[in-house]
């Protein structure tokens, strides 16, 4: 297979952006579930969130459990566009810019 082939396959099998892998979701899905009872302790703690809304939350929530934008619209009953709102607020509030970085941060906050 010569260079330029790699590469065209390399990018056929590319996931289109926001996209997981299965492997990264089932990290996310096993991640969520070691830290299920930390964060909730820590959502429990009087006055901490982050300044999240409920919302944010449960968004928060669908997106640690690695759901993806249009699964999380239809658990949520909202538009995916409002999703994309709400991540990109979380996002903000917790100075991030991927789901990867989201959750390593909140890895570190309850470690």
């Amino acid at each position: 297979m010569t260079t330029m082939q790699a590469e065209t396959t390399q990018q056929e099998n590319a996931l289109p952006p926001g996209m997981m892998t299965p492997e990264e979701l089932a990290l996310f899905a096993d991640m969520r579930a070691r830290l299920a009872p930390a964060l909730q302790a820590i959502v429990d703690l009087e006055g901490w969130q982050h300044g999240l809304t409920d919302a944010e939350w449960q968004i928060l929530n669908l997106i640690l459990d690695g759901h993806q934008h249009k699964e999380i619209a239809a658990r949520a009953g909202i538009r995916e566009k409002t999703v994309k709102q709400h991540v990109a607020a979380i996002f903000k509030k917790f100075l991030v810019a991927s789901r990867a970085e989201l959750s390593a941060k909140m890895f570190r906050m309850v470690r």
